[in-house]
């Protein structure tokens, strides 16, 4: 049985989870909403996409705005820093 990392978004391919981290590396730090994180990964559970990729390593920010009584949440891929890369060693 599959799990959520291996389900295909659509006949393109990729996975929901892989076409919301190429969105949001395509512009790290911007924040993108959960509407336009939906249209590009065509997944209804942006936030279960969102803790795949956050467990996966991945550092993403989240926020909620707050108009006319409405609640719109954004994210945002932070990005990476030294700690964040693989240590090499050095062939000295």
């Amino acid at each position: 049985m599959k799990d959520q990392l291996e389900y295909q978004a659509s006949s393109s391919g990729s996975t929901q989870n892989g076409r919301i981290l190429s969105l949001l590396q395509s512009r790290v730090g911007e924040w993108f909403s959960l509407m336009e994180l939906y249209q590009v990964s065509r997944s209804m559970a942006v936030h279960s996409r969102i803790h795949d990729l956050r467990k996966a390593g991945h550092r993403i920010e989240h926020q909620n705005k707050w108009e006319n009584r409405h609640c719109h949440s954004f994210y945002r891929l932070l990005p990476a820093t030294a700690l964040d890369q693989p240590t090499q060693l050095s062939n000295e």
